[in-house]
This record gives C-alpha cells, sequence and structure tokens, in this order.
C-alpha cells in the first residue's frame, strides 16, 4: 500500500494453504519457491487456472494473514498530509491488500472519508499489473482516462496504470 508500508512476514503468508496449491499444480508452486515468480504473480497464475474457488482461497487466506501476522507499519507522511489536504479532487483507492487492512488503516490516518471508492484484494479476481481494479473504478465514472494519476510504489502498479493506459507516479520511499 503506498500510504503505509505493512511490515508482514511475507515468505509465511501461504503457509496456511501450501498443500492446497501444491494439490492444485505443483509446478506454479515450485516455481514461486524457487523465486522465478512472485507473490502476485502466484496468485493470479492460481486464480487463472482455477478461477473463483481459489481467488476465494487465496482471498481468505490473505485477510486471515495481514490480521494477524501484522508486525508494524510505517506510514508515508507526506504522501498522507498530501491527501489530508486534499479537497477538490476525488480520489480512490486500488490496493492488492484486503479491506479490513486498509479500512483499519485509513481510520487510524482519518483518512477513510476522502475515497470515494476503495477497491482491494476481494474486489478484484486478478491483481495488478492486471487493470481489473481501475475498471471497477472507472466503470461508474464518466471522466477522461488523462484526468487520473495511479500514485504508487511498486512495478506492479506502474504496470496497472500502463495497462490501463492513466498516468503513474512512482512513490518509493518512507520517511521515519
Amino acid at each position: 500500500m503506498t500510504l503505509v508500508k505493512l511490515i508482514l512476514p511475507w515468505e509465511f503468508c501461504l503457509k496456511k494453504i501450501t498443500k492446497k496449491l501444491i494439490r492444485m499444480d505443483k509446478k506454479i508452486f515450485d516455481m514461486y519457491s524457487l523465486r522465478r515468480i512472485s507473490l502476485t504473480d502466484l496468485q493470479n497464475m492460481y486464480v487463472h487456472s482455477f478461477g473463483e474457488r481459489v481467488r476465494t482461497l487465496i482471498t481468505e487466506n490473505n485477510i486471515q494473514f495481514e490480521a494477524e501476522e501484522l508486525v508494524d507499519i510505517q506510514v508515508n507522511r507526506e504522501l498522507v498530509e498530501l491527501i489530508g489536504n486534499c479537497s477538490e479532487k476525488h480520489l480512490y483507492i486500488w490496493s492488492s491488500n484486503t479491506r479490513p487492512i486498509i479500512s483499519e488503516i485509513l481510520t487510524k490516518l482519518k483518512l477513510i472519508h476522502k475515497f470515494e471508492k476503495i477497491v482491494t484484494r476481494e474486489d478484484v479476481s486478478l491483481l495488478k499489473p492486471n487493470p481489473e481494479g481501475f475498471t471497477i473504478i472507472n466503470k461508474d465514472i464518466y471522466t477522461s482516462l488523462n484526468h487520473f494519476l495511479l500514485i504508487g510504489n511498486s512495478s506492479n502498479d506502474s504496470q496497472a496504470a500502463k495497462a490501463a493506459k492513466i498516468d503513474f507516479l512512482l512513490i518509493d520511499h518512507f520517511k521515519s
């Protein structure tokens, strides 16, 4: 999440569902184990191959993992301040994280009211760089694509913006 960096032991994210994933397709899991694909790629590949059933499995796992294993958050104070002072723009969140953790953090930061729509892991089948999240945001808005700016902190964010044909700003630092 660009507003905050979630400090989680990501290497253990799939611990509770590893056996199920391996039974479904060992090759995908082996590529992840060998670091040939990322956690996001793994999730997208399983969902692409097995559909809603595995999306639900992964999403429920991610909700539990984020709730139980969150170690800390690092706040991007500059971005939080910018959003806090922003009153004339329409703001949206599109995150690969889950709704409970996003809602909790935005509430703590007193920013939840700033966003017109929040798209999270539960809302999409495929994570970024797939542009599905932006499609959900934009489906009810009749605004030209050149009015959108995706602020992100990863190559997946950049690729998602490119796929959605919207501008991108990289925010890749967190000051203590």
